[in-house]
């Protein structure tokens, strides 16, 4: 029994999930090592939920 080879538009839509997978991969993997913002010391790469979600009474968003 012949394997069938893919054609190209097949491989171009694997090639765009593969690119998909990588990115959200990598967007997981620093979101694993982010910091919350309201902490005392936040890092660059900080993320804006903590203790309350939304914005602040009285005041804005940073």
């Amino acid at each position: 029994m012949p394997i069938r080879t893919p054609t190209k538009i097949e491989i171009v839509i694997q090639g765009l999930l593969l690119a998909f997978l990588a990115v959200v991969l990598v967007d997981f993997s620093q979101a694993l090592t982010a910091t919350a913002c309201p902490d005392p010391t936040p890092g660059p790469n900080c993320y804006p939920w903590g203790r309350t979600e939304g914005p602040i009474e009285g005041g804005s968003w940073r």
